[in-house]
């Protein structure tokens, strides 16, 4: 009788195992079908165009500027080379005249005659040095209208004629025009002077004005300045000697 149950609860043991496995352990699926790929989205609206920005302002220096710079000062140097030759020859005429006066009264008793000579001999070299300075200025003034001339129709010297003019006292003048051509407040040969275009007034740019700068640093705009290139902190209470 034992025996009997002792087998009878084995087997009850066995059943209640072997139900538990069964409820753990499951039987794997066969992986599900794929899914059908979603309708692609619409494309976005194409954006608005923005705004454009503002023009830069262009503050490079004229060219035109640049040239009559380099002009301008080409223009002097060769004036002043013609200057000096111009002496050395009218100090050579005045020796020569020198000398011959000299061997003349070592020849002659009649020191009037020497006299005579000698004076028209200095006569003739006045004469020349004049000449001479006149060609140095009149070349000085077509090289130094060249350029203006040539960018906007402007003469700082008036060599129209083709000579320059004759003064009061029967010499030559430099003829300068007082004339405003950019209307910058500034006149052309006082702007050539300060190494600005006479063509424009705006030789250093669009960013700037001729006439608010300030060349003799004064503190007084160009524009506004009696005397734009003398600065009256040299000569206080008059006009400075040196000015143009």
């Amino acid at each position: 009788m034992r025996i009997v149950m002792s087998s009878m609860m084995a087997a009850l043991v066995l059943a209640i195992t072997l139900g538990g496995c069964t409820e753990i352990v499951e039987v794997q699926g066969e992986p599900g079908a794929r899914g059908v790929p979603g309708t692609p989205g619409e494309g976005g609206g194409v954006g608005e165009q923005g705004l454009p920005g503002e023009d830069g302002i262009e503050c490079a220096v004229d060219p035109d500027t640049l040239t009559m710079q380099y002009e301008w000062v080409q223009a002097q140097s060769y004036r002043r080379t013609c200057w000096n030759a111009n002496e050395l020859e009218e100090d050579a005429c005045q020796l020569e005249a020198k000398v011959l006066y000299e061997s003349c009264m070592s020849m002659t008793d009649n020191q009037d005659s020497c006299m005579d000579s000698q004076d028209q001999d200095r006569i003739i070299c006045d004469n020349t040095y004049i000449e001479n300075d006149y060609f140095c200025d009149f070349y000085y003034a077509k090289r130094v209208n060249k350029i203006p001339l040539r960018v906007c129709g402007v003469r700082i010297f008036d060599t129209s004629s083709g000579a320059l003019p004759i003064g009061e006292e029967g010499y030559h003048t430099m003829g300068v025009l007082d004339v405003d051509s950019d209307e910058d407040g500034i006149s052309d040969w006082m702007e050539y002077n300060m190494g600005l275009n006479p063509c424009t007034p705006h030789s250093f740019g669009l960013c700037i004005d001729d006439a608010d700068l300030d060349y003799d640093a004064d503190g007084i705009p160009n524009g506004e300045d009696e005397y734009p290139i003398c600065n009256p902190q040299n000569d206080p209470g008059e006009y400075p000697s040196d000015c143009v």
